[in-house]
C-alpha cells in the first residue's frame, strides 16, 4: 500500500477534527476544535510546499503551527 503523503495526513487529521467539532455539545471545545482544524488545514498547505520544493520557510512554518496546535490541544484537554 503507497504512503500517504504529510499534506494528506495534515487534511485527514483536519478533517476529525471538522467532526469533532460538529459533534461537541460545549461551545468552547467546538470553537477549539475548529481551531485546530484550521491549523491543520493551513500544515496541509504548507507541507505541499516543503514536498514540492522542500522550501524551508515552509518547513519553520508547520514547526510553528505544530507549537500553536500544542497549545490549543492542551486548552481542551
Amino acid at each position: 500500500m503507497p504512503q500517504r503523503s504529510d499534506a494528506s495526513r495534515c487534511r485527514a487529521t483536519a478533517a476529525g477534527y471538522a467532526r469533532a467539532a460538529a459533534l461537541a455539545d460545549d461551545c468552547d471545545a467546538r470553537r477549539a476544535y475548529g481551531e485546530l482544524e484550521r491549523l491543520w488545514s493551513e500544515m496541509a498547505a504548507l507541507a505541499e510546499r516543503f514536498d514540492r520544493a522542500q522550501d524551508c520557510d515552509a518547513k519553520a512554518q508547520i514547526y510553528a503551527k505544530m507549537a500553536e496546535v500544542e497549545a490549543v490541544r492542551r486548552a481542551v484537554v
